[in-house]
């Protein structure tokens, strides 16, 4: 009879592999950054001679090393999905070598070259009531983070997309790799149990409806209905199994430079050892002229359910912005942290790139936005040996 096989420390391996991976993805939104913004491709110039390919490679070194010692210390010594951690790797690499590819930047930048922008709901947990413009687009690259002591839960890569399909509707899809990651403290249980695990999780698709435009007195008012579709593997963690919801009221309204959103919903989850929880939040954001914007928020949510990170409600302030290449206001990086302040402790992070386009009646009436977005970008032409 023979007797079962030990599992084999793998965690250091997984650890290099999927640093890897990330560094390669950084390298590749660095260089779409440096060679969309002079303003970037200056901050980008650690060595003069080199140009902006000094701090585009410098970073992303950097990112790599971090990633690398900190996946070491979170699994050295332990046993995980080395095939699952292959896979993460090998998708960032291929988007970092996409993104790094000539002909695909130039699209990409051709894209969102000379349109106006305007709001969206991330990086923060609040949304808003504002769908996109008829005929435009909102593209979306991001990674997040939302972790309690029972369980870190990341997403990225992930992929939104947003289309203003008719007046006052706007369209929404999000496609989403993540990691769940529990604590196996036996504090927390019946929560935070069971392996590591990365794969595609739960489809997002959803629709943006603006029911009252704002004016002088009254707040634009709308919904934004999603649907979240059980494309995660149920059995490992990465997917509820069932399609479930979440039913948000949204408002917002400006005050010269300030924006506030504000709103509230219930997300309906029907499977076992999940929860039907309440949830909204309050968003003042400020914007400091035309390429930085700068805001706070107080987000909450009930309990979640064991089967999630958040076994219990949780109060939160997040602190977040965005930037506007100087060159293209339609690219645009966004970013936010924020952590518990009541109820169970809880962390928040996100971290994305932005790109918008489309059609506008006053498209084409301004040369001068048109004239540098960075097209034929010496970075990526650089980077692939061109």
């Amino acid at each position: 009879m023979s007797s079962p096989r030990e599992a084999v420390a793998n965690g250091a391996a997984g650890a290099a592999m999927l640093a890897a991976g990330l560094g390669c993805f950084a390298l590749g939104v660095l260089a779409v950054a440096g060679d969309g913004s002079k303003a970037v491709a200056k901050l980008l110039t650690f060595y003069r001679p080199t140009g902006p390919l000094s701090g585009v490679s410098t970073i992303a070194i950097l990112l790599w090393l971090a990633a690398w010692i900190a996946g070491n210390r979170l699994w050295r010594g332990k046993t995980v999905a080395i095939g699952k951690l292959g896979g993460a790797a090998f998708v960032l690499l291929a988007l970092g070598l996409l993104l790094t590819f000539p002909p695909f930047e130039d699209l990409l930048l051709l894209s969102c070259a000379a349109m106006p922008a305007w709001a969206q709901g991330p990086p923060y947990q609040t949304d808003d009531p504002v769908p996109v413009d008829l005929h435009h687009y909102e593209f979306y690259i991001f990674g997040s983070a939302d972790g309690t002591p029972a369980e870190m839960d990341s997403t990225g890569p992930a992929f939104e997309f947003n289309w203003g399909a008719i007046p006052r509707v706007q369209l929404h899809a999000i496609l989403p790799w993540g990691v769940i990651a529990p604590s196996n403290n036996p504090v927390y249980l019946p929560g935070g149990t069971g392996p590591t695990e990365f794969g595609l999780t739960d489809t997002e698709l959803g629709a943006k409806i603006a029911y009252i435009k704002e004016s002088k007195y009254v707040p634009q008012i709308g919904t934004f209905t999603m649907f979240e579709m059980p494309t995660g593997s149920y059995a490992k963690g990465l997917g509820v199994g069932k399609v479930w919801y979440r039913l948000p009221l949204w408002l917002q309204k400006n005050f010269g430079n300030w924006l506030l959103d504000g709103g509230a919903g219930e997300t309906v989850v029907p499977q076992t050892s999940y929860r039907d929880f309440p949830y909204g939040g309050f968003l003042l954001k400020y914007t400091f002229g035309e390429r930085l914007e700068f805001g706070g928020e107080v987000f909450a949510h009930g309990k979640e359910g064991f089967a999630t990170a958040q076994t219990q409600a949780s109060t939160l302030i997040d602190m977040g912005g965005v930037y506007h290449f100087k060159h293209n206001a339609n690219e645009q990086f966004l970013f936010c942290y924020g952590h518990s302040v009541a109820g169970q402790t809880e962390n928040y992070a996100y971290v994305g790139m932005y790109w918008t386009w489309g059609k506008d009646k006053d498209a084409g009436k301004s040369g001068d936005d048109q004239s540098d977005h960075g097209v034929n970008g010496p970075l990526s032409r650089a980077l692939a040996g061109r």
